[in-house]
């Protein structure tokens, strides 16, 4: 009673298989109430290691300005083929790896695009993506959905024209931290900035060269309306401090 989804290496050679729930599930089984039951872990299936519809998206990238569009989840990668949108892909149903990442780095995407749902777990989701894109040296740009909104539903209701209009006002991924971290109504207190700069620091202190930093500090300081030179002067101190703890 549940709709089975061929799971495929690098080659398109079928490794391991998801299995999602329908109203079709049977309510008596014992995992019955798992949304979705992934084959078990095998010398050539780790659901950490590989990336849904890789495949596949690796033949269309370069269709697509060389870049990798991630969603959360199978079905939604599904969707985004069936709309043309054909360099989707999407972790094995547990949070983006540095393994995974490494495996698009061998197309030497010129960027990824996450595609996630629009309340506060893919909000979140995409917060915790920040720093590993980083450390392995992409350019990470986010398309925002409003609150209620998931890729699937989005693409049913507006198609390929309406992600072209989310693609064009997507964010890079400093400014969708600073969103993410910024309160709604501003800071109350200078102690509540200063610790939403400490929050940044620790995703920009990921990146592995200097100008980079550089870049990105320039742009927390203008988003966040600070003193561009105090914010580096600060940034040099979070360095200081996380080499010696003393």
């Amino acid at each position: 009673g549940r709709l089975m989804i061929p799971i495929r290496d690098i080659q398109g050679r079928v490794i391991a298989f998801t299995a999602r729930q329908t109203e079709k599930t049977p309510q008596t089984g014992k995992t019955h109430e798992a949304k979705y039951i992934n084959s078990p872990k095998t010398p050539i299936f780790d659901k950490g290691k590989i990336l849904f519809g890789l495949h596949h998206a690796r033949q269309h990238m370069k269709n697509h300005d060389d870049s990798f569009l991630l969603v959360e989840g199978q079905l939604d990668a599904l969707r985004c083929w069936e709309q043309g949108l054909n360099h989707a892909v999407a972790p094995q149903g547990t949070a983006l790896t540095e393994d995974q990442l490494y495996l698009l780095k061998r197309y030497s995407p010129k960027a990824i695009h996450c595609f996630l749902d629009g309340d506060a777990s893919g909000q979140k989701a995409g917060y915790r993506i920040i720093p590993l894109c980083l450390k392995v040296g992409f350019d990470l740009f986010f398309l925002p959905l409003p609150e209620s909104a998931d890729p699937d539903e989005f693409l049913q209701n507006h198609g390929a024209d309406g992600f072209q209009e989310l693609l064009d006002g997507k964010l890079p991924a400093m400014e969708f931290a600073v969103r993410f971290r910024k309160p709604e109504s501003g800071f109350d207190t200078p102690q509540q900035k200063t610790a939403a700069f400490e929050e940044l620091y620790v995703l920009i202190n990921e990146a592995e060269r200097e100008t980079v930093q550089d870049g990105y500090l320039a742009q927390i300081s203008r988003l966040l309306g600070a003193d561009e030179g105090a914010v580096r002067r600060d940034y040099g101190s979070f360095q200081n401090r996380r080499r010696s703890p003393y």
